[in-house]
Formats: structure tokens, C-alpha cells, sequence
């Protein structure tokens, strides 16, 4: 038999592990001395405690311990509880990998706050119709699959502006965010079946250039309103605002040399 002085210096714990141990039931002594309380652990205990040791060691609580090695805690039982458990190291790592792009894309900014390279250009532009197709509440895959079918639609549409396509945000206050995309139309032209018509009216805007795939526009757009609005004294305002891009300068939308022009609505 092996005391729980021996056994904890096996192992390089402390006897009050153990007795921690002990007291929550996941590793119990074999026998106690019914007249001194000294504690006795047989030789067979030794790679129960190695095992429990060794759960410890990657993060494991007493609880899930105990859970593991509950019953006959056979190969299979602690299988299944270490794959459940390296499925939430995943899901913790990824959530950290995230908070940690986050973190230095704050710290980014912070350089940023000193010297934005954005400048808008202050234009005053007079009322206009977009024809297009329209979503509600779009996520990023909405609004990417909708300009592709809007560029196949757009022979359909006789623009105002040939070779510009528009993508329109609107947020009503008592209503969900809209956004269409669409073609710059003349007055006359008709509404195409499965299209819709917005009417932009006449407004003061500050136009910036995004410069990279569309799905990087988002970052652009924080600076926009983050930095560059007031470094020039500039208040965004309530109303349509939009993107506009050329097609006439081949580059895809998605591409890493893409430019796209947005028309922040402001005071």
C-alpha cells in the first residue's frame, strides 16, 4: 500500500491535492486507518491518478473529470469525452483567432486615426431614377449574387449612364434596411418584369473611392465615418446612399484593383 505522502510524490502533486481529490469523489484512497485517518492507495491506483493527472493538465475541471472517468471510465468513455472537449477547444481557439483579428484591426485603426489617407470630394447632385432589383436586410452573399444577375439584366434598362451600375442603401425608420442595384435610368425608360424603381432625390454628398474587392468595403466605410467625415468637418445625414461602379474599367468587382466610388449623404 502506498501513502498519500508516496503517492502524491510520485506524481509531483501535493497531498492536498489529492485530499481535494478525495473530497469531490473522483479519486479516493483504497483504505483508511480507521484509528489514525492515515490514507493508503494500492499500486493499482496509480494510473488512475496518472489519467486524472494528465486531464488535468489540458484543462479539465474536477466535474468533467469526474464525468469522463465516472464508472469503468473504459477507453471508448474517455475517447468520447476528450473529442467533445477538443471540439470546444476549436470553437474557443477560432472564437479567440477572431478576437485577435479584431484586436489588431483596432490597432490598425488607431494608426489610422492619425493620418487617414480618405478625402471626400463634397458634390451636390440633382434627383434620379435607378432601375434594379431589390433586397431586404441583404447579407454580403445577397449583395453578391445580385450584382452578377443585375449585370446580365442591365442591357434591359436604357441608362442615363451607360456602363454604371449603382448599389442603393435606404433605412427607413420604421422599416427594414433595403438596398438595390441597378442601372442609372432616363425618364423614359420602362420598368423591366421582376425589376424595381427608386427615386433618389436631390442631395449633398461626400464621394470617397474604395479601392479592393467589394468585400473589403466594409472596413472603407467604418474609416469613412469613423475618421475621414471628421477630419473634414463633415455630419452624415439621414438618406439614399450608394456605390457607384464603372464596368467600362474591366476590373471585377472582386478584384484586388477595383475601384468603386461611395456617395455618403451628409448635411
Amino acid at each position: 500500500m502506498l501513502t498519500i505522502g508516496r503517492m502524491a510524490r510520485i506524481f509531483g502533486v501535493t497531498p492536498k491535492t489529492l485530499r481535494l481529490y478525495e473530497s469531490s469523489g473522483l479519486f479516493c484512497p483504497s483504505h483508511i486507518d480507521r484509528w489514525n485517518g492515515y490514507r493508503y492507495y494500492s499500486p493499482a491506483q496509480i494510473q488512475q491518478l496518472g489519467r486524472i493527472l494528465r486531464l488535468h493538465s489540458i484543462g479539465l475541471g474536477v466535474d468533467e473529470i469526474a464525468r469522463i472517468c465516472s464508472g469503468n471510465h473504459s477507453r471508448e468513455q474517455v475517447r468520447h469525452g476528450l473529442e467533445a472537449y477538443a471540439e470546444r477547444l476549436e470553437q474557443s481557439i477560432s472564437g479567440h483567432q477572431a478576437a485577435l483579428r479584431a484586436t489588431r484591426e483596432l490597432i490598425a485603426s488607431l494608426d489610422l486615426a492619425r493620418d487617414t489617407q480618405l478625402h471626400g470630394e463634397v458634390l451636390s447632385l440633382p434627383p434620379f431614377r435607378v432601375i434594379g432589383i431589390e433586397v431586404e436586410e441583404p447579407e454580403f452573399g445577397d449583395i453578391s449574387s445580385l450584382w452578377g444577375r443585375v449585370r446580365e439584366r442591365a442591357r434591359e434598362v436604357k441608362s442615363s449612364e451607360p456602363g454604371i451600375l449603382c448599389g442603393v442603401f435606404h433605412g427607413h425608420p420604421e422599416s427594414e434596411l433595403r438596398y438595390l442595384v441597378g442601372v442609372p435610368a432616363t425618364g423614359d425608360t420602362p420598368i423591366p418584369s421582376g425589376m424595381n424603381e427608386w427615386q433618389i432625390p436631390a442631395q449633398r454628398y461626400a464621394m470617397f473611392v474604395h479601392r479592393g474587392p467589394v468585400d473589403a468595403l466594409g472596413n472603407t466605410m467604418r474609416e469613412i465615418h469613423e475618421l475621414a467625415l471628421p477630419a473634414q468637418g463633415l455630419e452624415p445625414a439621414d438618406g439614399f446612399d450608394f456605390e457607384r461602379y464603372d464596368a467600362k474599367r474591366g476590373a471585377d468587382l472582386f478584384a484586388t484593383d477595383a475601384e468603386v466610388e461611395l456617395y455618403i449623404p451628409i448635411r
